[in-house]
C-alpha cells in the first residue's frame, strides 16, 4: 500500500528500466530521488512508495523500442516521489563529493556512492541538510 503526501496536489512518478532494476530494489520509502538537467541537479524528492506495474509504465509513458535490436523497453518499476523541491546545484558539487571522475555523468537512475555520502553526513549532518542548502 502506498502512502501519498496529502498536501500533494500533483502525484509524481519516476519509471526504471528492467536494465535499473537491482537499484531500484536497494531504494526505499524516505530515500531522496534528484532529477538533473543540463549540468545540474534542478529538484529533489522523496520515495513515498515503489510498485512494479507494467500497464501503469505503458499509460504514462509509452513503450520505446530499441532501433537496433528490436527489444521493446518499459518503465514499469515506478518510484512515487513525494515533497518535489527545487534547487540548484551544480553537478561538479555531485561529482566532487563522490570523487568521480571529472568526466562523469549519469545516464539515468544511479545510486550514490557512500564516499559521498558520508562527504555529506561530515560536512552538513543530514542529506536533507545538503539539499535545503541549495534550495530555491
Amino acid at each position: 500500500m502506498c502512502a501519498f503526501y496529502k498536501h500533494e496536489p500533483i502525484i509524481r512518478f519516476w519509471g526504471i528500466r528492467e536494465a535499473k532494476k537491482s537499484t531500484f530494489d536497494r531504494s526505499e520509502s524516505g530515500d531522496i530521488v534528484c532529477f538533473y538537467k543540463e549540468g545540474e541537479i534542478i529538484g529533489f524528492g522523496f520515495i513515498t512508495c515503489k510498485f512494479v506495474n507494467p500497464e501503469l509504465s505503458a499509460k504514462l509513458w509509452g513503450n520505446c523500442k530499441n532501433k537496433l535490436t528490436g527489444e521493446i523497453y518499459l518503465w514499469q518499476n515506478i518510484l512515487s516521489i513525494g515533497d518535489y523541491q527545487e534547487c540548484k546545484i551544480p553537478f561538479s558539487n555531485f561529482i566532487e563529493l563522490g570523487g568521480y571522475s571529472p568526466r562523469f555523468c549519469i545516464r539515468g537512475f544511479l545510486e550514490f556512492n557512500s564516499k559521498g555520502m558520508n562527504r555529506i553526513y561530515s560536512q552538513y549532518k543530514t542529506i536533507s541538510n545538503y539539499f535545503h542548502s541549495f534550495k530555491m
